[in-house]
């Protein structure tokens, strides 16, 4: 998404007249447009792994003991039995991100279609950049928030969890019945040594044994593309619609998209995960995931609405949009599906979380 819809180029024609003489309400018709095309392709990027949310807190759990099945005879009752509870709370941040513009009637009169589009473009990166910072934060943050307080509506306090991490909270138990220890239990793994194909391999299983169905996808940063390319026993690789594969070798079918290096799936680990580069992974961490079960993450918006990049100002009814104060959106990551994603960490034998700006 990144280098879509530019406003620098909707306005080009324009370019060298001042805003003044473009005119300030055709100005804002554009930006306007702009933004709701924007507003939908940011959203429908994290709508891959966030459900979109009003709701701020939940309580996780389940029943922490099992029901056994008694053999009875012909005239036996079964025993009464109970499950005892375990559940937990956690929630979804929510925090007021933005830029300050507060642009004035002599900056219109002085400033170019153009100087104004190039600065607008760069807010609305500075907009991205924010958003995949707090997703990389959600994700690959392994300690839980246990202080956040709800400033924006009561300072109610309450713990924003993060995937499975051994913090002895309640987890499911395996499609196949298989028990986990929630002391020790985690979805935050290191390499055991140098990299190797059964670490990549152990993320993966560390995801899949949750789920009984769902598409398996493996996330890495474009540097680490080499290194998953030379396991060539686990990696089957897409390949260009301008290479001819001959022979007996297997070929997942499928053709290699030139044209995004950095954002594009590249081929199949171990005949079940599907493999991407995306341009949002750090470098030495890998994230995998179940497409098809509940998303690991919520976004969570505002209850007025306000979850779209906007522009914001005091009062709405005495100015004009583009004299706004600032531009920004309330948002934020939760993790809702905790076992719905593991992260590896390629840069050492000790989980290490990244610096995210």
């Amino acid at each position: 998404m990144y280098g879509t819809l530019s406003l620098t180029d909707l306005l080009s024609d324009y370019a060298n007249q001042t805003v003044y003489q473009y005119n300030l309400d055709r100005m804002w018709d554009q930006v306007d447009a702009y933004l709701a095309a924007r507003n939908r392709l940011v959203q429908g990027t994290f709508d891959l792994l966030a459900d979109r949310t009003t709701e701020r807190i939940w309580r996780d759990g389940g029943l922490a003991d099992d029901f056994v099945f008694q053999r009875l005879d012909e005239f036996a009752a079964p025993a009464p039995q109970k499950a005892a509870g375990s559940s937990f709370a956690s929630g979804a941040p929510l925090e007021k991100w933005g830029v300050g513009v507060q642009w004035t009637a002599s900056y219109f009169d002085r400033k170019t279609v153009r100087e104004f589009a190039l600065q607008f473009d760069k807010i609305a990166q500075a907009d991205v950049d924010r958003l995949f910072n707090e997703l990389q934060r959600a994700l690959f943050t392994p300690t839980n928030n246990t202080a956040y307080t709800d400033y924006w509506i009561d300072r109610l306090p309450y713990t924003v969890r993060r995937l499975l991490n051994a913090d002895s909270t309640y987890i499911p138990n395996a499609p196949d019945g298989t028990a986990f220890t929630a002391a020790t239990h985690t979805h935050y793994l290191a390499r055991v040594a140098a990299l190797a194909a059964s670490d990549i391999t152990a993320t993966v299983d560390t995801v899949a044994e949750h789920f009984s169905a769902g598409q398996l996808r493996l996330h890495i940063n474009r540097a680490q593309e080499s290194s998953v390319r030379g396991f060539t026993s686990n990696f089957k690789p897409l390949h260009s619609p301008m290479v001819e594969v001959r022979g007996t070798t297997d070929v997942v079918r499928g053709n290699l998209q030139l044209l995004s290096p950095n954002d594009r799936e590249i081929g199949l680990w171990d005949d079940k995960a599907l493999v991407s580069v995306k341009p949002w992974i750090p470098a030495s961490y890998m994230f995998a995931y179940m497409e098809g079960a509940p998303k690991p993450l919520v976004m969570r918006v505002p209850e007025t609405g306000l979850g779209g990049g906007n522009l914001f100002f005091e009062d709405e009814h005495r100015h004009h949009p583009l004299t706004a104060q600032f531009f920004g959106r309330y948002f934020g990551f939760g993790t809702r599906n905790r076992a719905n994603g593991a992260i590896l960490y390629t840069g050492g034998t000790t989980y290490v979380s990244p610096t995210i700006a």
